[in-house]
């Protein structure tokens, strides 16, 4: 079952309760009682409304902007290895296969291996040793090349991917506290609990107004978990800046001449 389909299953199961919990109320309060209690949840319920609504709002774009750094992070880190594979040109042999074999075994294992391992908050072995044996080729060439000013941008180049592939990882393993999903629950059953405190002559009114406010919460509160997670679930960042890597590295490693 995709996140879209079991978010849309909670989010309505959400609107059903809220509605379940008015009607109860309804059944057990009078309509003038509610209505007396008017003056007082009014400008109670916009307090706590606004405080809820600041406070969640603020959570998403935070996620939003997780998920935009992510993403941002991914594309940058393909074009770092790529910029390496396209330097190590410039050295002689045998640095220059060394190298730019190990750009293609550094992408192969992301593909393959990290971006899977990533959504459950891991990182790989695998990839963490094609980057240490990328580090370690180009070290190696350092007595050959350091004077070079393909060999200077090189390490830029390097210190650049090393840098993306740490904040994508630490990324991948950072989650929302706990403790902050706890306010968020306890927020959103307050405020909609708070409206139990007011009535309506048509009853059908006051159900659509609980619906559409649980819908709003609900589903905000779906955004937050899609996007406090960029690694894993239907929305997420994709590799595509490595598949282009692998393919044109594989090209030019298998057609050296074309």
């Amino acid at each position: 079952m995709g996140d879209f389909l079991t978010g849309l299953i909670v989010v309505g199961l959400a609107a059903l309760a809220s509605v379940a919990g008015m009607v109860a109320v309804r059944r057990k309060a009078h309509l003038p009682s509610l209505i007396s209690h008017h003056e007082v949840a009014d400008p109670l319920l916009s307090v706590v409304g606004t405080l809820y609504a600041v406070l969640l709002g603020f959570l998403v774009v935070d996620a939003m902007n997780k998920f935009q750094l992510a993403r941002t992070t991914v594309e940058t880190e393909a074009n770092s290895v790529a910029d390496v594979f396209i330097l190590a040109g410039g050295l002689p042999q045998p640095d220059r296969s060394a190298i730019q074999l190990g750009c293609l075994e550094y992408v192969k294992s992301v593909l393959e291996d990290e971006w899977q391992s990533m959504s459950g908050g891991r990182r790989s072995p695998r990839a963490a040793e094609a980057m240490h044996q990328l580090w370690r080729s180009i070290l190696g060439a350092q007595s050959r090349s350091q004077e070079s000013a393909v060999y200077q941008q090189l390490l830029a180049e390097q210190s650049q991917l090393s840098d993306n592939r740490r904040t994508r990882l630490l990324t991948a393993e950072a989650r929302m506290p706990t403790v902050m999903w706890i306010v968020l629950i306890c927020g959103a059953i307050s405020t909609i609990v708070f409206t139990y405190f007011f009535g309506l002559q048509n009853v059908r009114s006051q159900i659509v107004m609980t619906v559409l406010l649980s819908l709003t919460i609900s589903l905000n509160i779906f955004l937050l978990i899609v996007y406090d997670s960029p690694f894993s679930g239907d929305l997420q960042v994709s590799p595509d800046g490595f598949r282009l890597d692998a393919e044109i590295f594989e090209h030019i490693l298998t057609h050296p001449d074309s």
